[in-house]
């Protein structure tokens, strides 16, 4: 599947204007990931 560059940069402003709240999330689930391991 093979993405045109304008839907590729949405995709880019997206993950930037995102990007806070899906570290945080990341974050948890890494916690979470290292807590039960």
């Amino acid at each position: 599947m093979t993405a045109r560059p304008q839907e590729r940069t949405v995709c880019l402003l997206n993950a930037l204007l995102m990007g806070e709240e899906w570290a945080a999330r990341r974050g948890r689930l890494y916690e979470a990931q290292f807590a039960y391991s």
